[in-house]
């Protein structure tokens, strides 16, 4: 008798972990990815500032080369030019 609630036991434990590792795991990997989708931020273009310098103020998830960063803020803002004007809204795409 002892040895069957044993092996329940066990059984239960092993369909916990199971169970742990099947629905909270990927519960986990989709905070982690949420967490690194990126955030626009509008951005009113300030004497001074380029397309330059402005990617490399707000490329802050270091996967991205200014370059990438210029690029992406020019494709994001469906620019034909890089020269921006005082007062020109942007759309920057940053990580948090």
């Amino acid at each position: 008798m002892r040895l069957w609630i044993f092996i329940i036991s066990l059984g239960l434990l092993f369909s916990s972990s199971l169970f742990h590792l099947l629905m909270l795991d990927p519960w986990m990997n989709m905070k982690a990815e949420a967490s690194s989708l990126p955030t626009m931020v509008q951005l009113t273009v300030q004497p001074g500032d380029s397309i330059w310098s402005i990617a490399t103020r707000y490329n802050n998830n270091n996967h991205l080369s200014v370059r990438d960063m210029v690029d992406l803020i020019i494709e994001e803002n469906h620019l034909t030019k890089t020269t921006l004007q005082i007062g020109q809204v942007l759309i920057i795409p940053t990580h948090k």
